[in-house]
């Protein structure tokens, strides 16, 4: 095995990063890109290693700008190197927000998915848990759940899962997503429409072998 890979897992079994910030909005838990790092910061530097974080925008066909944002963990002492990719759709419109700042908001997004995926960092509920019957419908308390945005950020951590597997555009996902489901955007997803966005993107990890 490289040293690289030894050290990749000594570094996602210590890294510990909570969710230590409230959306009061949303009213509901959250960690950022920045949370995520400060965590980061003094395991690397006990393991000899490093993580460097890029930004690349692409366009698509239909013009939507895009951040693929990579994470790349290094190994000081040999160079060696492993990297994941994660991408965010730039804001059509976002009221209060210049451009850049647009860009920055889904910088921020790509890059704490693209370290959610190196460190093994994940939001999904077990499926053995309460929460997890409670969330699917299995728990005779499934229909009394209070729906949160968190549960949205769990699906989305499972597309940017599926489109690093599969090679598929994340935002398209999420957007395919919306329309079975018959809502405007990823976003809207609410109490009604959970349970069937988290079906279907369940079906589409199986699918995918995930």
């Amino acid at each position: 095995m490289k040293e690289v890979y030894k050290k990749l897992l000594a570094v996602q079994s210590e890294l510990k990063a909570p969710k230590n910030k409230k959306n009061n909005f949303g009213n509901y838990m959250y960690r950022s890109c920045e949370d995520i790092l400060e965590a980061l910061k003094p395991i690397l530097k006990e393991h000899n290693a490093i993580v460097l974080l890029s930004d690349e925008i692409k366009v698509s066909e239909c013009l939507w700008s895009y951040v693929v944002s990579t994470a790349t963990f290094i190994d000081c002492e040999t160079g060696e190197s492993v990297s994941v990719k994660a991408m965010a759709r730039e804001a059509e419109q976002k009221k209060g927000m210049d451009h850049s700042q647009s860009t920055g908001t889904a910088s921020s997004y790509s890059r704490k998915y693209a370290l959610n995926g190196l460190f093994l960092i994940d939001d999904a509920v077990d499926p053995d848990s309460d929460s997890h019957q409670k969330i699917t419908g299995g728990g005779s308390q499934g229909s009394n759940r209070k729906f949160s945005k968190d549960d949205v950020t769990a699906l989305r951590l499972d597309l940017v899962k599926l489109a690093t597997a599969t090679g598929k555009d994340v935002n398209e996902l999420e957007n395919w997503v919306a329309q079975r489901i018959g809502v405007d955007n990823f976003e809207a997803i609410n109490q009604s429409s959970y349970a069937k966005a988290n079906a279907l993107v369940k079906q589409l990890m199986v699918k995918a072998g995930l």
